[in-house]
């Protein structure tokens, strides 16, 4: 059964024989719909895809928007129940609809599929002749296909301009994936500002993994005279100590003796490599070395060998024998 997108009159929770029905004959209808585009597109070279993208959008990616024609009529073609759709699909979706209406000669065209009879009699009852009424009139179409509208120009808009006066908002607008869809200068400032907001949290984060660091060392020095540690001992203890703080405060990931730097010989490996992992993207965030502090110079080059540019910060935890106290973090 070929079948796409939800439809808001169906309870897909607890999914019936019915329910189905009603999906697939939405989503063939859709389907299609589409077809005629991509045929239109296939046999009229002159035929431009103006009105169904941003013009912004469209000027600067304009094989992304055919692209998107297809994998539109792919996604509608799927064997699965989606329960989300990009919203740069969801405009897409909405302006073929509105040119389907534009191109059909009268209302009686609007709609392809007729309902077939098993439907049409598993839909006898109240409720059922009320969805039969709305899937069968095409004006509905752009209400049950979609959950919301915050992909339409004016709701973006309004949703943009309220985020430029609040920026503590970020957390909902980094989930949104629809910067092609924003008009051009609101597009411009929102990344602006959401790229302050961004480098004010990584200012943070770095601050709050200092923290937690100092805060271990400091729990180190309270014992440290009572038995002698060495380097690899040390970073042992600071690893297992500040492991899962890290992680459960904060989703970093802390590995020991991780192999890198840029050496034109021979990689080192870094005492502690602190990084986040997030659908498969690592961020880098910050390495700590640990030595001596007679080798200080030595330690330092060798952070400084280890960093490169997408790395927040680095870190040396300097071991004095000397002093009762013998950490030092730099």
């Amino acid at each position: 059964m070929r079948r796409v997108i939800q439809v808001d009159l169906v309870d897909y929770s607890r999914i019936t024989d019915l329910g189905m029905q009603i999906t697939k004959y939405v989503n063939r209808n859709l389907k299609d719909i589409i077809r005629v585009l991509i045929d239109v597109l296939e046999t009229d070279p002159e035929f431009e895809l103006d009105g169904f993208f941003p013009r912004d959008y469209l000027e600067r990616k304009p094989q992304e928007c055919k692209n998107a024609v297809y994998e539109l009529y792919e996604l509608i073609c799927s064997a699965n129940i989606r329960d989300y759709m990009k919203p740069k699909y969801e405009y897409l979706l909405y302006a073929i609809l509105e040119w389907w209406e534009d191109c059909a000669d009268s209302e009686e065209d609007l709609i392809i599929n007729l309902v077939d009879d098993e439907l049409r009699d598993a839909l006898d009852d109240e409720k059922g002749r009320t969805i039969l009424r709305r899937i069968t009139d095409y004006e509905e179409y752009y209400y049950f296909c979609f959950e919301d509208h915050d992909f339409l120009p004016s709701q973006l808009s309004n949703m943009v301009m309220m985020y430029l006066r609040n920026p503590e908002l970020v957390e909902m607008f980094l989930q949104y994936d629809n910067l092609d869809l924003m008009e051009c200068d609101l597009r411009e400032r929102y990344l602006e500002v959401r790229h302050m907001s961004e480098n004010r949290n990584h200012t943070s984060l770095s601050q709050n993994i200092i923290m937690e660091l100092c805060s271990v060392i400091r729990r180190f020095q309270k014992r440290i005279p009572h038995f002698e540690r060495g380097e690899v001992q040390i970073t042992a203890d600071l690893h297992d100590s500040v492991e899962g703080i890290l992680n459960n405060k904060y989703g970093l990931s802390v590995a020991r003796e991780f192999t890198m730097g840029r050496a034109t010989k021979e990689l080192g490996e870094t005492d502690l490599y602190i990084y986040k992992e997030s659908d498969g993207i690592i961020t880098d965030y910050a390495i700590l070395e640990n030595k001596y502090i007679e080798n200080f110079t030595e330690q330092y080059n060798q952070l400084m060998g280890y960093l490169n540019p997408y790395f927040k910060f680095g870190i040396t935890l300097s071991l004095n024998l000397n002093y009762s106290r013998h950490y030092k973090l730099a």
